[in-house]
C-alpha cells in the first residue's frame, strides 16, 4: 500500500491517530517516571527512618547496657560500701565493748588494804570506793580461831587473832595498830605483862571477841582484872579508838558471856543465858 499524500484526508486521520498515540506514551513515560520517582523516594524514605530507628534502639539499648553496667556498679559499690559501713561499726562496736570491758574489769578489780597476821600471813581488807570514800565489807582469808568486825560507818575494822589473843585495828586509809592491852597494873604497882600471863596460865582469857558497840568504841571480852588457877568470871572491857584507853565494865560479868550483833539499840548481849542490850553509853536494858 503507497504511503497517502500529506494533502488526503487519510493522511491527516493517520497524522492525528500518531499524534494520539505519541502522547500517549509521553504520558504513559511521564507516569511511570513519576510512579518510580515516588517508589524511590518513599524506598529511600522507608530506608533512612528504618535505619533511623535500629539507630535509635542500637543507641537506647547501649544506653540501657551502660545504665544495667552503672546500676550493677552502683549496686556493688552500695553493698562493698555497706560492707565497710558494717565492718567500721564492727570494729566501733569491738572497741565500745572492749572499752566497756576494760571499765567492767576496773569495776570488778577487788579493792583491798593488805593486813600482816601475827602469824605472819597476810589477810586483805575488801573496801569499795565511791565518790573518793572507802568502805570496808570484808577480810579475807580469814585463818581458824580468827574473826573480825566492821565499824557501823564501815570506816574501821577490828581482827581479833585468836592465837595470840591481839586485836588489831585497820581504817579505810591504810592505817594498822594493834589496840591490845599489852600490860596490867595492879593496885600493888605490880605489872603482868600479856604474854608472860598467857605462858603461865594456859587457857587463859586476855581479850577475845571484840566487836564495836559505835563508831568510836570496841568491847571485848576478858578475865581481867583477876588471875590465877581457880574457875574465874569473865568481864566486858571497853576501849576508845580515839584515846587508846581500856575501861573495865563492871556491870557486865559473867560466867559464860557471848556477844551478838550490833542493832539500831545496841549490841546484843547474853550473861549466863540472860539476854540484854549494851548500848553506847555501857548500860545493860532488857
Amino acid at each position: 500500500m503507497g504511503k497517502p499524500s500529506i494533502f488526503s484526508k487519510e493522511y491527516e486521520k493517520r497524522m492525528k491517530k500518531r499524534k494520539k498515540r505519541i502522547l500517549v506514551i509521553l504520558l504513559i513515560i511521564l507516569c511511570m517516571s513519576g510512579v518510580i520517582t515516588t517508589l524511590n523516594f518513599k524506598f529511600f524514605s522507608l530506608t533512612n527512618i528504618r535505619q533511623k530507628v535500629e539507630t535509635t534502639l542500637n543507641n537506647k539499648n547501649k544506653d540501657n547496657v551502660l545504665s544495667d553496667t552503672a546500676i550493677q556498679d552502683n549496686g556493688t559499690n552500695q553493698v562493698q560500701e555497706n560492707k565497710n559501713i558494717s565492718q567500721e561499726s564492727k570494729e566501733v562496736s569491738q572497741e565500745n565493748t572492749a572499752g566497756e570491758n576494760e571499765n567492767k574489769d576496773e569495776d570488778n578489780e577487788e579493792k583491798y588494804i593488805e593486813v600482816t597476821l601475827s602469824s605472819g600471813n597476810i589477810a586483805r581488807a575488801i573496801y569499795d570506793e565511791e565518790s573518793g570514800k572507802r568502805k570496808f565489807k570484808a577480810l579475807i582469808p580469814i585463818e581458824e580461831g580468827t574473826t573480825f568486825d566492821i565499824s557501823p560507818n564501815k570506816d574501821f575494822l577490828i581482827i581479833n587473832d585468836g592465837g595470840t589473843q591481839q586485836i588489831k585495828f585497820v581504817d579505810t586509809r591504810g592505817t594498822q595498830k594493834n589496840i591490845t592491852y599489852p600490860s596490867y597494873t595492879t593496885k600493888n604497882k605490880e605489872v603482868i605483862v600479856r604474854e608472860t600471863m598467857l605462858n603461865d596460865y594456859p587457857g587463859y582469857t586476855w581479850s577475845k571477841n571484840a566487836k564495836f558497840i559505835d563508831d568510836t568504841h570496841v568491847v571485848y571480852l576478858s578475865q581481867l582484872p583477876y588471875f590465877g588457877k581457880n574457875q574465874l568470871l569473865t568481864y566486858m572491857w571497853s576501849i576508845d579508838i580515839n584515846t587508846g584507853v581500856h575501861t573495865t565494865l563492871w556491870n557486865v560479868k559473867g560466867s559464860n558471856i557471848k556477844i551478838g550483833n550490833l542493832t539500831d539499840n545496841g549490841l546484843e548481849v547474853e550473861i549466863d543465858g540472860n539476854k540484854k542490850i549494851l548500848t553506847p553509853n555501857a548500860t545493860l536494858i532488857q
